[in-house]
């Protein structure tokens, strides 16, 4: 499998991405919006299942040294655990709370 492109052949249905948008939106919603998030979505879900494929072969390989079988199907810890997931909900985390990396004392607050 190619890390470096993914193919995205439009599979998601724009209707159905329209109707989550408007649940949240107050505004009319451009076509142009909902392509484009649907490419996004795409694209996301390509990249997760890539890196939760090779997540999976490697829990594979463990499961075969202890003498277990090898799983047949993607599971869900693995597409949990996919790295791209991780960084996705690492970047979240960091926005929503006031990340300090350094480790300065802010006066008023703690580390």
């Amino acid at each position: 499998m190619e890390d470096e492109k993914v193919n995205t052949t439009n599979i998601i249905p724009l209707h159905s991405i329209r109707r989550i948008m408007e649940r949240h939106c107050p505004y009319h919603i451009s076509m142009e919006a909902v392509m484009t998030l649907r490419s996004l979505l795409e694209e996301i879900v390509s990249k997760m299942t890539i890196d939760a494929v090779k997540k999976f072969e490697e829990m594979n390989e463990c499961r075969e040294k202890q003498g277990l079988r090898r799983f047949k199907r993607l599971n869900a810890w693995a597409v949990k655990n996919s790295n791209y997931n991780i960084n996705i909900i690492n970047d979240q985390k960091m926005r929503t709370r006031s990340y300090n990396p350094e480790g300065i004392v802010i006066p008023g607050g703690g580390k």
